[in-house]
This record gives C-alpha cells, structure tokens and sequence, in this order.
C-alpha cells in the first residue's frame, strides 16, 4: 500500500507520520493514543493546511492549532 511511516512531527502532544512520501497521514494524540488517517484528497487538504500553518508568521501556534482541530474526528485504538 504506502511506504513508511516517516514521523515527520512529534510536538504539541501529537504526532504526525507521512506514508508514501506524503500520499497519506497519521496524526495521533500521544496523551492517550487517539488518531486520524489521512489520504487521497482530505491528505491533500491537510498538507496545504500543514504547509500555510509551517509558513506562517506565528507557525508554532498555527500548527498546534491544526493539530488540535482534528480531535473531534480522532478515534482511540481499539
């Protein structure tokens, strides 16, 4: 299928991996393990979100923010 994971991030409490040289992504709450999969169009959308919130003027907060905005949609593992 992908090839990885490549952890990509580990801050703000999350952690993001890439497979297959970004064509999808894992994104996992590290305090309790929860996560979300990303590929096709949504991984699309999210490394554009990802790459405005890394080139922003305030980048630390943008990308915490991001990662903090998927966690209604995160699921725990089983």
């Amino acid at each position: 299928m992908y090839s990885g994971p490549i952890t990509i991030a580990e801050r703000h409490g999350y952690r993001l991996d890439s497979y297959g040289n970004g064509a999808a992504y894992t994104l996992t709450r590290l305090s309790d393990g929860a996560s979300v999969f990303f590929q096709g169009d949504d991984a699309d959308q999210f490394r554009a979100d990802y790459r405005a919130a890394d080139e922003c003027a305030f980048s630390d907060r943008a990308e915490r923010d991001l990662f903090q905005a998927y966690g209604d949609v995160m699921t725990l593992p089983a």
